[in-house]
């Protein structure tokens, strides 16, 4: 085992830093040297030079042959076997393995054996997503804060229509909601492998709670299907996003659905193409390690949709009817799994439940919550009657000069109409008010 060195934590300033990061990088002290937490491929390779682990011109070749397989920071590489830096062209074994060696000082952050206390202070720079739905909050209580916790995974599952993509609008939207209306301000991926993303209903919910199309313009990234039809795909794009994720200050990645691509690409792994099972789980296994490497790096947020088949070794009653898709390669992957399904409601609208079935650090619980036209909701009569109210208040005013049921001030939308509006623009209403007028003419003239 590798001598365990005391590492002392240190603050220096970040060198052409994009606008959207800190001005400050978090360094640590080992072996005398001190070195970048979570560093570019430039200032790795720096490090090692100055520090004489490599040449100089050991640096420079690997800094261009690190740059032709688009890696640009220590999370491209942080995950990868010695084998892997082997393979890339233009480093050599003996140049691999110290880079393999050195990236393991790096993740560790100069210690590999931690205390407690180091634990409770990596627990401390955790950054936590609420939801409106209070029960939800308090239920994902760690015994640090409410809500969903960077640098973790989180699955939801269920048949369709059970509100899995509505959740990652939500999400979506509580991470782009400024500080100060409790969300984190950060950038937002969503990776749509189903074709099923739709722009309204995003910009619909986000206006609800005061975010406009100016707001969210350069914070909300979207990537379309036809870029990931494959597993190979999405594997690809998730291998080389570090960089966007970096400059961007991303605080959330969505894929919906995580299986798609793998069930497009291996359409059948049944009966004569079982064989194929293997590299579709390992290809499965690796896109998904490389998306909690992210998570965890960046201190952010990985939430991915999944589908389900019937679980047809249910005999007698014994287990569940349905099952998720990828096996224990998903579930084995995920922080939180989330199952969906339908519920009875007191209220007209559609009511959902969400069960906590596998958590390493918290014991399952059933939360109830609304789908409506403006997010999820809290299954709460209260909210209801306000949201029904508000929705019903939009045949007749503009948005914006209605409040949400947070009595917060709704945003302006250049691209949605009111159904008014649509009737207007169309003339609609003017066809309705001109029969109306000659329907009271042929009264009054029976009259």
């Amino acid at each position: 085992m590798a001598t365990t060195k005391k590492a002392t934590k240190t603050k220096s300033k970040e060198t052409a830093a994009p606008s959207t990061k800190k001005s400050k990088l978090e360094t640590f002290e080992y072996e005398g040297a001190v070195y970048t937490v979570n560093p570019t491929v430039d200032v790795f390779l720096d490090e090692m030079a100055r520090n004489g682990i490599i040449s100089g011109n050991q640096a420079t070749k690997v800094r261009k042959a690190f740059e032709n397989i688009r890696w640009t920071h220590f999370s491209n590489f942080e995950k990868k076997t010695l084998d892997d830096l082997m393979d890339v062209k233009g480093v050599g074994e003996d140049t691999a393995l110290k880079i393999f060696h050195h990236k393991r000082v790096i993740a560790a952050k100069g210690k590999f054996l931690k205390t407690i206390q180091d634990q409770v202070e990596e627990n401390k720079k955790r950054q936590y997503l609420l939801t409106q739905v209070e029960d939800l909050n308090f239920n994902l209580f760690d015994g640090n804060d409410l809500g969903f916790r960077s640098g973790t995974l989180i699955e939801f599952y269920g048949k369709p229509q059970m509100g899995k993509t509505q959740w990652m609008y939500d999400l979506t939207i509580r991470c782009l909601l400024p500080k100060s209306k409790g969300g984190w301000g950060r950038s937002v991926i969503f990776i749509d492998t189903e074709g099923s993303f739709s722009i309204m209903r995003l910009l619909n919910a986000a206006r609800y709670y005061g975010l406009s199309e100016d707001d969210i313009n350069d914070k909300f990234f979207l990537i379309e299907p036809t870029l990931v039809l494959s597993g190979r795909d999405l594997y690809a794009v998730v291998d080389t996003i570090d960089s966007f994720v970096y400059e961007h200050d991303v605080g959330l990645i969505v894929v919906d659905s995580v299986i798609q691509p793998f069930r497009a690409e291996f359409a059948s792994v049944t009966g004569k193409d079982l064989s194929r099972m293997a590299p579709r789980q390992s290809l499965l296994g690796k896109t998904l390690a490389k998306l909690k490497s992210l998570a965890k790096s960046f201190e952010m947020i990985v939430a991915y949709t999944n589908h389900v088949m019937a679980n047809i070794g249910a005999v007698g009653g014994m287990g569940p009817n349905i099952v998720p898709l990828g096996g224990d390669t998903v579930g084995h992957a995920s922080d939180l799994r989330f199952y969906l399904k339908k519920t009875k409601g007191q209220f007209s609208m559609e009511t959902r439940a969400m069960i906590l079935k596998d958590c390493g650090w918290l014991p399952s619980f059933e939360v109830p919550f609304i789908l409506s036209e403006v997010g999820i909701l809290p299954a709460e009569e209260d909210v209801v009657k306000k949201v029904k109210k508000f929705l019903s208040s939009l045949e007749k005013k503009e948005a914006s000069e209605l409040e949400n049921h947070l009595g917060e001030p709704v945003a302006h939308s250049r691209f949605i109409l009111n159904i008014n509006e649509y009737k207007l623009k169309h003339g609609i209403l003017k066809k309705k008010k001109k029969k109306k007028k000659e329907e009271e003419e042929i009264s009054a003239a029976a009259d």
